[in-house]
């Protein structure tokens, strides 16, 4: 008879190559056949050792995703499918942002610059177009309208100048 781990021997062998928010460990013991009265003792177990820790977890998550140049609307969205609550998420990425001096509006001229890099403008309407598809990719990585529009602005200034 082969030896079947307890859940929370199975938990920390699925914790070993990286950080899980605390859903992604409930379903992954869900799916290898545990109940949830083992479910249940095992994430006690392994949050009251911070083996997991979704607002941790949310740090790590904001750190690896602002060096990609995305911004917290997309980051807070992410972190909530991967099962963290909105405001954990919200928290973790305001203490992230105060830490690191981070401000999502230079992210995003910075961001708008290196797409523009492959741009070329020779037309009023060039110019409508480079816009709209500057607005939308930067839209994609999370930033707000305002954030946007102010990078726009920017570097379209920068351009014609």
């Amino acid at each position: 008879m082969a030896y079947k781990r307890t859940a929370c021997e199975e938990a920390a062998y699925y914790l070993g190559p990286r950080k899980r928010t605390e859903r992604e460990v409930r379903d992954h013991l869900k799916d290898k056949g545990y109940s949830d009265e083992e479910i249940a003792q095992a994430a006690a177990y392994l949050k009251e050792g911070r083996y997991i820790d979704d607002y941790d977890y949310a740090l790590c998550y904001a750190e690896i995703s602002y060096g990609k140049g995305r911004a917290s609307k997309r980051i807070i969205s992410e972190l909530e499918q991967k099962g963290i609550d909105g405001e954990t998420a919200r928290m973790a990425l305001e203490d992230y942002r105060y830490e690191n001096s981070i401000d999502e509006r230079e992210l995003a001229v910075r961001q708008a610059g290196k797409l523009m890099e492959s741009e070329r403008i020779e037309s009023e309407e060039d110019y409508r177009k480079v816009r709209g598809r500057l607005a939308r990719r930067l839209d994609s990585r999370g930033f707000s309208a305002s954030d946007i529009m102010a990078a726009l602005d920017a570097l379209m200034r920068e351009e014609w100048d």
